[in-house]
């Protein structure tokens, strides 16, 4: 479902949002994907808890050649980027307020 609303959003900002490839990480409490839109394709980890969601993503410009150092790099800081889960706990907003990764 929350793929599903970040797609819509994709879609009306972009004109079109198709989902290349999608795959549960059980290294995540969420999926990764690949979606391509008029303008970018976006590479994704899509992290659920509770009722919040965190899309981080490395995106490039469908009609620009990319750049596969630049690429490798904006993958790493995607895939190091860490949200404010805390551990078996709920997250409450004061919490995702004083979250400044």
């Amino acid at each position: 479902m929350t793929l599903w609303g970040f797609l819509k959003h994709m879609e009306q900002s972009e004109g079109q949002a198709t989902v290349l490839w999608k795959q549960a990480d059980r290294n995540l409490p969420g999926y990764r994907f690949v979606a391509d839109g008029d303008l970018y394709e976006i590479r994704t980890k899509l992290i659920v808890h509770n009722d919040y969601a965190w899309a981080i993503y490395a995106g490039t410009m469908r009609n620009q050649p990319i750049d596969p150092k630049e690429l490798e790099l904006a993958e790493k800081a995607r895939d190091y980027t860490e949200v404010g889960i805390p551990a078996g706990g709920a997250m409450s907003l004061a919490a995702i307020g004083d979250n400044k990764h």
